[in-house]
């Protein structure tokens, strides 16, 4: 019996170690928000479960669910998704715990319900959000194509064992050319892994993984493009076109 009860102890200890070193990680190698990022997040609707929102003055009816990149401060996404609100969409960042939506990926479902005044809905999101924003339609196809009508990736890939293939919905692929994160040089086919027929490839000449948050440089990226204001730009503009065009 002391034995069991010392077995157990010891595993017990290691799990906490195990957890522990985990979260702390995850703190050390955090991407925080840069301070302009920080002060346009500041200006978002926060709801009581934390989500980031931005509401348009002249509403489309379209809204936007957002899941940010892995261990990156959701507060990185504000500056992009406050533009796309200037341009009619409701947009919703949603925060993951420890910033990995891995997580939970099933947080958009909760997003879904809170916004009567939304008609279609598209779920998207960066790197590993956007990976998981694929989980969460392959978790909930019953919810494809109402009300959600499409899904956006920014320097984002599924993999087989995430196949939306079939779903009917429709689906914009943003990747920057110089990506380090994702490797730049794949073919379409590799891109396309798990996506629908439907599904727009998307390259941003020059752009690299981190263009699409503020947050500074990502370790293993190549450098930001030379014109970081006109790939931003061409990110919120074929943004908001595919997402103001879903029908």
């Amino acid at each position: 019996m002391q034995f069991l009860k010392r077995a157990a102890l010891t595993v017990l200890i290691v799990l906490v170690i195990g957890v522990s070193g985990f979260v702390g990680w995850t703190r050390i190698s955090r991407y925080p928000a840069l301070p302009e990022a920080t002060r346009i997040a500041a200006q978002a609707t926060q709801s009581a479960e934390g989500w980031l929102v931005f509401k348009p003055a002249q509403p489309s009816g379209t809204g936007f669910i957002f899941y940010p990149g892995g261990s990156v401060d959701a507060a990185a996404y504000a500056p992009l998704m406050q533009a796309l609100a200037e341009r009619g969409i409701l947009t919703v960042i949603v925060p993951m715990p420890l910033d990995l939506a891995v997580l939970a990926p099933d947080r958009a479902g909760a997003v879904l319900g809170a916004f009567p005044e939304v008609q279609r809905w598209a779920i998207g999101g960066h790197s590993l959000g956007g990976a998981m924003a694929g989980q969460f339609l392959k978790n909930n196809p019953a919810l494809v194509p109402n009300p959600i009508k499409g899904l956006v990736l920014w320097a984002a890939r599924l993999t087989t064992s995430i196949d939306i293939s079939q779903l009917p919905l429709q689906v914009l692929d943003l990747y920057g050319t110089q990506d380090g994160v994702v490797p730049s040089g794949l073919t379409d086919e590799q891109r396309l892994v798990g996506l629908p027929a439907t599904t727009t490839l998307t390259p941003i000449i020059g752009g690299n993984h981190a263009m699409f948050g503020d947050y500074g440089p990502q370790k293993g990226d190549n450098p930001a493009p030379a014109n970081l204001g006109q790939a931003r730009q061409q990110i919120i503009d074929d943004t908001a076109a595919f997402l103001n065009g879903l029908q």
